[in-house]
């Protein structure tokens, strides 16, 4: 079967949602029927329309959560594609499709869950990537049918690599459905480490910044919380959007945690082994 002749129900929200019904429509399999969620507010992390939006004006029907799982039974679709979807979808949904595939923003098995963006920044990860497996009723497991990496850069934050992974993710689903009726199970590029991997909603106190650590951990901190939800100087009872320079070469003996200036934009700081001057708000 050719990719013209399958229905396709998609399950995603906006961001690598948005790339993944791009390249279906592209590849002549426009999904008829996306299954999301209603959004309260702009997506944080980079300029991008809302899913459901973009949907409708491609005229594909909308529905939420458990309606659209319902819809997606009555549908009995060739292929079900989840590309970060907030539920979990049951065996029997599963099992209406001849085909069930989820992808997922990181090289599984490391950072399955709902943020491997934070998870693969903050530990300091070389690379990335996607991946695509059989659908299953757990989160990120079943057999690995596709992988795509890339390199993290130096300067990455979580609202690149959001937009990097998604452009990858984009190219992964035209490569991967052009072998769909035939897919082959491919070996984890990456082993799981010792390293804590399975991240979620970041925590208030994952944002505050422990001016007791070295600048590179605090630097990673910062990367990874950035455009949102953001790190945050308790200190000072501000949030932090970048660091501007660490300096190593500093004669100070001022203790760490020390506040060294301040006015309405930025900040310096003395950490573990170094000064850091933040811009803040």
């Amino acid at each position: 079967m050719n990719n013209a002749a399958k229905s396709v129900v998609l399950f995603a929200l906006t961001g690598i949602g948005n790339t993944v019904l791009r390249a279906l429509t592209e590849i002549g399999c426009k999904p008829v029927l996306l299954v999301s969620r209603q959004e309260s507010a702009e997506y944080p992390y980079y300029e991008e329309t809302q899913i459901c939006e973009e949907a409708r004006k491609l005229g594909i029907p909308v529905m939420y959560g458990e309606d659209g799982e319902k819809e997606t039974l009555r549908l009995k679709p060739d292929v079900i594609f989840s590309a970060t979807y907030h539920r979990l979808i049951s065996n029997e949904v599963i099992a209406s499709a001849k085909h069930a595939y989820n992808l997922h923003p990181s090289l599984l098995p490391l950072y399955p869950g709902k943020n491997p963006f934070y998870g693969a920044l903050i530990n300091n990860e070389p690379i990335s990537g996607v991946s695509i497996h059989q659908l299953t009723e757990k989160f990120d497991e079943g057999e690995i049918v596709y992988q795509k990496n890339l390199k993290i850069r130096p300067d990455e934050t979580q609202g690149s690599l959001r937009y990097a992974l998604a452009q990858l993710a984009g190219e992964a689903t035209k490569a991967f459905f052009a072998q769909i009726d035939s897919p082959t199970l491919v070996k984890p590029q990456v082993k799981q480490t010792s390293a804590e991997s399975v991240f979620g909603q970041v925590k208030d106190h994952q944002r505050i910044v422990e001016l007791s650590n070295t600048a590179e951990l605090i630097c990673r901190q910062v990367r990874a919380l950035t455009p949102w939800p953001q790190a945050v100087l308790q200190e000072l009872g501000c949030s932090v959007q970048k660091v501007i320079l660490v300096d190593y070469n500093t004669t100070s003996d001022a203790r760490p945690g020390t506040i060294l200036s301040v006015n309405q934009t930025t900040t310096r700081v003395k950490v573990a082994d170094a000064e850091i001057t933040f811009s803040i708000h």
